[in-house]
C-alpha cells in the first residue's frame, strides 16, 4: 500500500474494520482471570507428544518503527532491552519445560516481531539453542524468520542458517522512498 492509496482505502472503510490478530493462542479475547499459570500448564500437559508442535517467538523490538506496522513492538537504539527480554524468554522456557509432556518435539519454529534480525549472531544462537533444548526439533524441522532487509547482514544470516533457518519472510510493505527512508 502506498501513501497515495490511503484516502481511497479510508473511503472503503478498511481502517474501520476490527479484524482479529492471531499472535497468541488462545487469541487474546479468550483470556480471562481464570486463564492463569495452572490452566495453561494443564493445557500444555495434554499436548500429545506424538504430534509435533509449532512454536512462535515474538521479538518485540525494532531500531525504527514503521508507520504501517500493527505489531506489538517498540523502538530501541540499544540492545539493553533486547538482552533483558531474551533473559526473560529463556526463563519462561525453563518454566515451559516443566509443563510439557515428555517426548514432545517441535516441527516448526517461527520468529516474528518487531524485527527478529535486531538480534546479533550471539543472541540468535543463544535463543535458538535455548528453544531447542526445551523442545527438540523433528527431522523435518522448519525454521522461519521475519527479516527486515535493512537490519540484516552476512553474520546474522550465517547464524540463522547455522541454527537451521530454512525459510525467510522478507516483507516489502511499500516501495515509496518516502516511506522506506529511516
Amino acid at each position: 500500500m502506498t501513501m497515495e492509496h490511503i484516502e481511497k482505502l479510508t473511503t472503503l472503510g478498511l481502517f474501520d474494520a476490527r479484524a482479529p490478530r492471531y499472535t497468541s493462542y488462545p487469541a487474546a479475547p479468550v483470556f480471562a482471570p481464570q486463564t492463569g499459570a495452572a490452566l495453561q500448564s494443564e493445557w500444555l500437559s495434554k499436548l500429545p507428544p506424538t504430534i509435533p508442535v509449532s512454536v512462535y517467538v515474538h521479538i518485540p523490538f525494532c531500531e525504527r518503527l514503521c508507520w504501517f506496522c500493527a505489531c506489538r513492538t517498540q523502538g530501541t537504539r540499544t540492545l539493553s532491552p533486547v538482552e533483558a527480554y531474551l533473559d526473560t524468554v529463556i526463563a519462561e522456557l525453563q518454566l515451559l519445560r516443566a509443563a510439557l509432556p515428555a517426548g514432545l518435539r517441535m516441527g516448526r519454529l517461527h520468529w516474528g516481531g518487531g524485527t527478529p534480525t535486531i538480534l546479533p549472531p550471539s543472541m540468535i544462537r543463544t535463543l535458538s539453542r535455548a528453544i531447542k533444548d526445551v523442545i527438540p526439533p523433528t527431522d523435518e524441522f522448519e525454521f522461519s524468520v521475519e527479516i527486515d532487509p535493512t537490519m540484516v547482514d552476512d553474520a546474522k544470516i550465517a547464524a540463522l542458517a547455522s541454527e537451521g533457518m530454512n525459510r525467510a519472510s522478507i516483507g516489502i510493505q511499500d516501495f515509496s522512498p518516502a516511506v522506506l527512508r529511516p
